[in-house]
């Protein structure tokens, strides 16, 4: 049982690297900062950073949430193309404050 949500998914695809990097970066635009979360109505419908073969960003939307998964991945050569390794996870402090809620909503069923 899932007590909090975080996925890792292994995607292969028939592309080398560098294709798979051309094709993030058609909807990755750059984080520019705090307030710069408002969709632009652009292509870009992501918001990060691609440094080598890896990859974290965050989903563009119109409004604030820190329930918006962070989204690491790792792009890896592989005999077909390539393989990309996703990994999405919550902020930390999201977490910790899901899991004081948790705790505390236990202790209160037990008392």
């Amino acid at each position: 049982m899932k007590y909090l949500p975080s996925e890792y998914i292994i995607y292969k695809s028939k592309l080398n690297i560098d294709e798979v990097k051309e094709r993030l970066l058609i909807f990755v635009r750059p984080a520019t900062g705090i307030n710069s979360k408002i969709n632009n109505h652009s292509k870009k419908i992501y918001e990060g950073r691609i440094v080598g073969n890896a990859f974290e960003l965050q989903r563009l939307i119109n409004y604030h949430t820190s329930f918006l998964p962070i989204v690491r991945g790792e792009i890896e050569d592989s005999i077909e193309g390539s393989t990309i390794k996703v990994k999405m996870n919550l902020l930390f402090i999201t977490r910790l404050g899901l899991l004081f809620m948790i705790a505390f909503m236990m202790a209160l069923c037990f008392f």
